[in-house]
């Protein structure tokens, strides 16, 4: 089985819920069945409401990745959406493989219109929307009152503040998009899938966390 190096910490209950998704996915059969992982859970900065130390938060990022390759992990994935953007420089910053979230939710996206969820920062970089206009896929994002409502939701969710509330929040903001023509919802940050664990709406969710996981499991396997 090989070893995965995990960069959580970004928050930590993405990373919790990652893990979480990895263990049952093992079948639970026994505990040499279980994948071996190299779990971060790296203190980076708030880069989503202050850019200004997102370059702070890259170079801390860069070194974990090391670091985990250093241990002996075989492929590396990262529990957060919105560093993603900066993929390109940690694959450059390893020699082991570092799977793109990104591109493996787009790959499973089976529809002509979709919602995307994520933080101010993955939707004003087109972090979805321009793969899968890549694809021919029509995205549709909140209107800038819901990215607030949405952003604020996300930090209840770092924070471990989040409750029902906010549950209603998302999903209210969901049947916009839903009234707009989108055809299923991608739920584009990992904090989402913390909050809307046992929730469904109208149309499916597309997880990012559980396509992750999905992977990462057939990769350990």
């Amino acid at each position: 089985m090989k070893t995965l190096g995990v960069l959580g910490g970004m928050g930590p209950s993405a990373s919790l819920d990652f893990y979480s998704q990895m263990i049952d996915l093992s079948g639970k059969a026994n505990n040499e069945g279980y994948p071996h992982i190299l779990l971060s859970n790296l203190p980076v900065p708030d880069y989503i409401s202050d850019r200004s130390r997102e370059e702070e938060a890259v170079l801390m990022v860069e070194e974990e990745s090391r670091k985990l390759e250093l241990a002996g992990a075989d492929f590396l994935v990262m529990t957060c959406n919105t560093m993603h953007l900066h993929l390109p420089r940690f694959r450059e910053a390893v020699s082991i493989p570092f799977l793109s979230m990104i591109d493996l939710v787009c790959d499973a996206v089976d529809v002509s219109c979709i919602g995307v969820l994520g933080s101010p920062t993955t939707i004003e970089t087109n972090l979805y929307q321009d793969p899968l206009a890549r694809r021919g896929v029509t995205t549709l994002v909140p209107e800038a009152e819901d990215q607030n409502l949405l952003t604020q939701v996300i930090f209840r969710i770092i924070t471990g503040e989040a409750g029902d509330a906010d549950r209603a929040t998302v999903l209210s903001i969901c049947d916009h998009l839903v009234s707009k023509g989108a055809e299923s919802i991608v739920l584009g940050c990992t904090e989402l899938p913390v909050l809307l664990r046992e929730v469904e709406t109208s149309v499916p969710f597309i997880r990012s966390t559980d396509i992750l996981a999905k992977e990462s499991w057939r990769l350990c396997s």
